[in-house]
């Protein structure tokens, strides 16, 4: 008896990426976030990027980055007020 399709797909995505498919998404939606942090709320990022809840959002963006989104968005405009004022 042969490995389902499903099975197959996810061993070679692991393979290729050295990661899950959830693992890769959530990867995905939390490098876009950063980028839309840097302008929008941290709700309507959540909303943006996949997420229906803001505070799971909030949860799985201090896992992958270790700051909370609000702090990413401090730093984001300490940044930008650093490099403007040079």
């Amino acid at each position: 008896m042969g490995a389902s399709r499903s099975h197959t797909v996810k061993v070679v995505f692991k393979q290729l990426t050295a990661s899950t498919i959830n693992q890769y998404l959530a990867d995905v939606r939390i490098n876009q976030a950063k980028l839309l942090l840097l302008t929008k709320t941290v709700t309507e990022t959540a909303y943006a990027v996949g997420f229906n809840n803001s505070a799971y959002f909030s949860t799985v963006f201090k896992k992958h980055t270790q700051l909370s989104p609000k702090e990413y968005q401090q730093q984001g405009q300490l940044k930008s007020s650093i490099t403007t004022s040079k």
